[in-house]
């Protein structure tokens, strides 16, 4: 996958380290170059009694570039918190519009 990273392509690598449907499901991924680090992220999905279901994310964000590593991973992570979000909600919205 490429990534717009603040006007930048950003290459990564993505992988699918759990698959169950419905419940859970993981991804990890790498990238190299500016921005050499790894990314790994969590879906959980929780049914409720009253129909609807939770929705939990989990990302951890982890840089090896060799300079300024914090900094990158405090943009990076604010970034891919904002991509998250933005996703969730349009996925809220597509499956409420059905």
């Amino acid at each position: 996958m490429v990534y717009d990273l603040f006007g930048f392509d950003a290459p990564m690598h993505m992988q699918y380290i759990s698959w169950q449907p419905f419940t859970h499901s993981a991804v990890r991924s790498t990238s190299a170059g500016l921005l050499q680090g790894s990314l790994a992220g969590t879906w959980n999905f929780r049914p409720e009694a009253d129909g609807s279901t939770t929705w939990t994310t989990k990302i951890n964000l982890k840089s090896d570039a060799k300079r300024f590593p914090r900094l990158i991973e405090k943009a990076l992570g604010r970034y891919t918190d904002y991509l998250t979000r933005r996703s969730q909600e349009r996925l809220k919205t597509l499956v409420e519009s059905e």
